[in-house]
């Protein structure tokens, strides 16, 4: 970016309008391809969604196949905050022979019912409900690389 800022300054500064005119192209391009993901993101978002729960439950299978310690304990520590279990639900620790942790459970005891709502689902909703502070936070980073 500072190389891009560079055309523009020097453009400027030297009143070189080829500078001017590779830092505008440039500048455009950025934002066209911004543009682009944009559409991309929203026409293909069940794709992704598929792709997001292929990757979870991949993550979550080799955490525990593994034992990978510190990927368990954020594994947990989603299941807490977002009060949910599990990639799909609370079976896939049973399905894949484990057993359910404490984090799955209200109050973190075992005696209760687990969470019943799938970790994937929980926080896909999560991000989509935050879409529009998404959406306003990028469209004012835009705004500002257009007054650029």
């Amino acid at each position: 970016t500072s190389c891009l800022a560079s055309f523009g300054c020097l453009g400027a500064i030297c009143q070189n309008r080829l500078f001017l005119y590779v830092y505008a192209v440039i500048l455009s391009l950025i934002i066209l391809l911004e543009f682009t993901a944009v559409i991309i993101v929203l026409r293909f978002r069940n794709d992704l969604w598929q792709t997001y729960d292929s990757g979870f439950r991949e993550i979550f299978q080799k955490a525990y196949r593994y034992n990978e310690i510190e990927m368990i304990k954020i594994i947990e520590q989603l299941e807490r905050e977002f009060k949910c279990c599990g990639v799909s639900s609370y079976t896939d620790y049973i399905q894949s022979g484990y057993n359910i942790p404490r984090s799955c459970y209200p109050n973190q005891l075992p005696k209760e019912n687990p969470f019943n709502q799938g970790c994937a689902e929980t926080v896909v909703l999560w991000a989509w409900n935050k879409l529009p502070i998404i959406a306003v936070v990028l469209g004012i980073i835009l705004f500002i690389e257009i007054l650029g």
